[in-house]
């Protein structure tokens, strides 16, 4: 993993928790078939981006160190791949079977 993959990674972390506090159903909430077209995941879950930036009282460096916009360094296209991660739906757990036999 590069240095910008690995600064968008964190980034995006970063902004995910301040969704998971801000707004539990994120995931569910997000088109994730959009997410590219639209550059910013403020712009879908909040219909903009500048009403996602005032509802979770971000400025612009706060947003870019969420991960919500691309900065000079980091661009969307590093960011949107960590993004998309972030909405998947966690992978089922395996059930494991006991091997203990029952009487």
């Amino acid at each position: 993993m590069t240095k910008v993959q690995k600064k968008a990674k964190r980034r995006v972390q970063r902004g995910a928790n301040l969704l998971d506090d801000k707004m539990p159903d994120w995931r569910e909430r997000t088109d994730r078939n959009r997410l590219a077209s639209l550059g910013c995941i403020l712009v879908d879950l909040y219909g903009s981006y500048s009403e996602g930036q005032v509802a979770l009282d971000l400025n612009k460096k706060q947003a870019k160190r969420h991960g919500f916009i691309r900065s000079k360094k980091v661009e969307w296209s590093d960011l949107e791949s960590f993004w998309q991660d972030q909405i998947s739906p966690p992978a089922p757990k395996a059930v494991k079977k006991s091997t203990k036999k029952t009487r």
